[in-house]
């Protein structure tokens, strides 16, 4: 699902509690939007990857919806489980889609935001231990074991993040046919296609069970930045308290100290409802 920024009705502003977390998302999003600066006149590679990992209904995807509307990009937005299918090789198939789509958003927009749910459906570690059953009388063995379809996922997403740092294949084409050309013309006097032109992406894969990504999913270059996101303490829970009450109509008269402590380490997307 893609929605577009001027559709997101959330902003940084509008997202209480949650300042260490906002502070690394602007300076994010400063390094997303300078992207071509920071590599031509730096000599770096902007971020990738961020993940967002905490318990559920935690302003996670709230953050995300918020920083692309902050950057004034498209915000495109998947569920891990989507992508799953029970036909051999379909998973790929999707997952290659997705991000097709996220790259041609980026060329045509400038830049795109994606979003990942529940990245931990996909993104599993590829090697694991299983234990073998032994004969009567003897001990069970402990053995490592890979599984070959959460193997192919991640390598398939981490073929795609790779994808972000290459030029649109039709520039790569391009290249190709004039150092053809230029191998029949003068010395001095190749063609020469330009400055090469990059996919400003910014993926944000959100997880609560970070423990279960593949580590080379967390290597620089991914996913190599991680924000957590906690319960609200009693504090935190009366500043939301009046922040929501302000924002709705109502007839009650609740005090901030009973509903704090009425709804103790309950989630922000619980309290707004």
């Amino acid at each position: 699902m893609t929605v577009r920024p001027e559709h997101i009705e959330v902003g940084l502003d509008t997202i209480k509690g949650l300042d260490p977390q906002v502070d690394e998302v602007v300076r994010s999003i400063n390094v997303f939007l300078g992207y071509a600066t920071f590599r031509e006149v730096l000599g770096g590679n902007p971020r990738r990857g961020i993940l967002f990992e905490g318990p559920p209904g935690t302003g996670k995807t709230f953050m995300a919806k918020a920083m692309a509307k902050q950057a004034g990009v498209p915000f495109m937005f998947v569920s891990a489980p989507a992508f799953q299918s029970p036909f051999y090789g379909m998973t790929n198939v999707k997952v290659r889609s997705f991000f097709k789509e996220l790259r041609k958003s980026a060329r045509k927009n400038g830049g795109a935001i994606g979003f990942i749910e529940e990245i931990d459906a996909i993104g599993t570690t590829r090697g694991g231990l299983s234990m073998s059953p032994a004969p009567a009388g003897l001990e069970r063995s402990v053995s490592n074991s890979i599984s070959e379809g959460s193997s192919g996922i991640v390598n398939e997403l981490l073929i795609q993040m790779q994808s972000f740092d290459q030029p649109p294949l039709r520039q790569r084409l391009k290249e190709k046919v004039l150092q053809w050309i230029s191998t029949y013309l003068p010395e001095g006097k190749a063609l020469k296609s330009g400055r090469p032109a990059y996919h400003n992406i910014l993926l944000i894969g959100a997880t609560n069970r970070a423990d279960s990504l593949d580590p080379a999913l967390l290597r620089p270059g991914r996913f190599d930045r991680r924000l957590y996101f906690d319960l609200p303490t009693k504090q935190l829970r009366r500043d939301l308290i009046d922040f929501f009450m302000d924002r709705k109509s109502h007839h009650i008269q609740p005090t901030r100290r009973s509903c704090a402590i009425g709804w103790p380490r309950t989630r922000s997307a619980t309290r707004r409802s």
